[in-house]
């Protein structure tokens, strides 16, 4: 009887604190499909509020599906945006000015299943057809760190002032809370734009590998790699023909602000043309650059090269 009793009230303890218990709260599919928010996947209508609205879920991942989408607006990727094979996003020829990928917080991806996966854009891209940071030079957004962008073939229309990819940092110097750092670029095919890949202002601690240069820049544009006042970023296991009389390279200040402390190498320019340059360089201090040297005309340096720390090493 006695231990009958025991077992009665631990028995409604028990029952008693479930009863305390806090319900379990709803919890968002971790993964969504732009198919759910209306995405037509034919690529005859505009896909851009349908994107918009599967990220803006705040679901951990949204999935694009096989087939053609147009996008007409920039997206803003929050999160996790995973573009499977058969993928081919366009943007228009009508579409507004801007980025057709726009990854603007902290720890965003953007990511094919493999390089065949395509972003295209039929217009002239000064924004980048994906833009990593903040926005124009008076924006706000605080800090942007850690975001990723791999495994995709990106393609402009060779338009004048047209940019790949554009990372834009406003961070002032001595202002912690502005910050764009960190991010992740790798795997990818950049074809048929002026600039593949712009670093500009103070962005800082990026890195970059694994990108294959096809039709990028020419003897009056810029270049595949465009380092704009960046500094510390490590770029390399990079791959730049198809591209006659371009530079592979171009580094010079942006206002006030050097390019300083980058470490680029295992660089390849095999570009083409007489007047093609493996580094053409303006400005910059303390970087070391090591570059696999297939043109006639080698490089161009300006600015007291070796005086300002600088370092060549040229195959």
């Amino acid at each position: 009887m006695k231990y009958n009793t025991i077992f009665f009230f631990i028995g409604i303890t028990l029952l008693h604190l479930a009863c305390k218990a806090p319900k379990q709260l709803e919890t968002k599919s971790e993964i969504v499909s732009v198919l759910d928010y209306g995405a037509d996947p034919s690529g005859k209508l505009d896909a851009s509020l349908a994107f918009q609205n599967a990220i803006n879920s705040n679901a951990p991942k949204v999935v694009v599906p096989a087939g053609r989408y147009r996008i007409d607006k920039t997206v803003e990727v929050k999160s996790f945006l995973f573009l499977e094979a058969g993928v081919h996003i366009y943007q228009g020829e009508s579409a507004k000015e801007g980025p057709i990928f726009w990854l603007n917080k902290s720890n965003a991806i953007l990511a094919g299943e493999h390089k065949g996966v395509v972003v295209e854009s039929r217009k002239s891209s000064p924004f980048g057809i994906i833009r990593i940071g903040h926005g124009q030079s008076n924006s706000k957004g605080g800090n942007i760190l850690y975001c990723t962008v791999k495994n995709l073939t990106l393609k402009g229309n060779k338009g004048e002032g047209s940019i790949g990819i554009k990372l834009n940092n406003n961070q002032k110097k001595g202002n912690p809370s502005m910050a764009s750092y960190f991010h992740n670029i790798q795997n990818l095919i950049i074809e048929y734009v002026d600039v593949g890949i712009h670093l500009l202002r103070m962005s800082n601690a990026n890195s970059i590998s694994q990108i294959y240069f096809n039709r990028v820049g020419d003897s009056i544009h810029d270049a595949a790699i465009f380092i704009e006042g960046a500094m510390e970023n490590r770029i390399y296991d990079c791959f730049h023909h198809l591209s006659p009389n371009a530079a592979t390279i171009r580094m010079k200040n942006y206002g006030d602000l050097s390019p300083v402390y980058n470490y680029i190498y295992g660089i390849v320019s095999e570009q083409g043309g007489d007047q093609a340059l493996c580094l053409d360089f303006y400005n910059g201090k303390h970087n070391i650059i090591e570059i696999n040297c297939n043109t006639l005309k080698g490089s161009r340096l300006r600015e007291n090269f070796e005086g300002q720390k600088n370092a060549l090493k040229r195959k």
